[in-house]
């Protein structure tokens, strides 16, 4: 037996409504107890309005009552606000902005003459100095480019002495210090690098002929150019590695008129630096 439903339409009478089945009027609904398209079935009857449908069984009351519940959650959940996906936000990359602070240690190796007496010696002074530094770089916004500024300070024991004919020359540096621009290339937490400025060292001569001895002692200037490399090794630790040239150009002794010359230097640095954020 094939399931149907009865319709009903709503009479009004003298104030009264009437519930009345509307004459051959049954909805046929599938195996599945889904009452088909009810408007073609209705458009078909008396031009009255269905108030309520009765079901020849339970079966199919369930499955229409099923079918409005779907429809009105469809409705109700098409009608609420549609939540915005949250926005990514790109991580930022390392950026080399920011002072630092550091310690150094290194090795110089170079070249002086000494003139006296219409004779001149030839010394290669050498030695270690340890140290620290101190400076600031800018990173270019969306830039490789980094620019800086740069100061060091080191204590050191680089000296050679050198004789000749019963007398002795000694040239030796007990202090070096530079201040320097920077100009940088990044690749992320790598920087290559160029610097050069101002030198400034700690310039003492000695001079002893058997048992009369005297020395003198001068703070020379002159320039420095060199480059490195820089790698971030956390946002806050830097390494460091490298190399300079310093020419501290002639200086002119209180004995005997003894001018030296430091011909260059050269010298190789390693260190390490705190990087602060600001």
């Amino acid at each position: 037996m094939v399931p149907t439903v009865r319709v009903f339409r709503a009479d009004q009478k003298g104030g009264n409504s009437k519930d009345t089945p509307i004459p051959n009027m049954r909805l046929q609904l599938d195996g599945n107890g889904i009452p088909g398209d009810l408007s073609d079935q209705l458009s078909s009857g008396p031009a009255h309005p269905a108030k309520f449908l009765e079901f020849s069984n339970m079966k199919s009351k369930l499955a229409l009552i099923g079918g409005a519940l779907l429809l009105s959650t469809s409705a109700y959940a098409a009608d609420l606000p549609m939540e915005a996906a949250p926005a990514i936000v790109a991580v930022p990359s390392f950026s080399w902005t920011g002072g630092y602070v550091g310690a150094q240690v290194g090795y110089a190796w170079g070249d002086a003459n000494f003139r006296a007496a219409g004779g001149s010696l030839s010394a290669k002074p050498k030695g270690w100095m340890v140290g620290g530094y101190a400076g600031y770089n800018i990173q270019l916004d969306n830039s490789p480019l980094v620019l800086g500024i740069e100061t060091d300070f080191n204590w050191a024991d680089i000296d050679r002495t050198r004789g000749a004919f019963g007398a002795s020359a000694k040239t030796q540096t007990d202090w070096t210090g530079a201040t320097r621009a920077r100009v940088g290339f990044a690749v992320d937490r790598v920087l290559f690098y160029a610097a050069g400025g101002v030198a400034y060292a700690d310039r003492e001569v000695k001079v002893r002929a058997g048992r009369l001895g005297a020395k003198d002692n001068k703070t020379a200037v002159g320039w420095t150019i060199g480059g490195g490399v820089e790698s971030a090794v956390t946002d806050n630790v830097v390494v460091r590695a490298e190399y300079r040239y310093t020419d501290l150009g002639k200086d002119t002794f209180r004995l005997a008129g003894v001018p030296v010359r430091s011909k260059y230097e050269h010298r190789v640095m390693a260190g390490v630096a705190y990087k602060f954020g600001w």
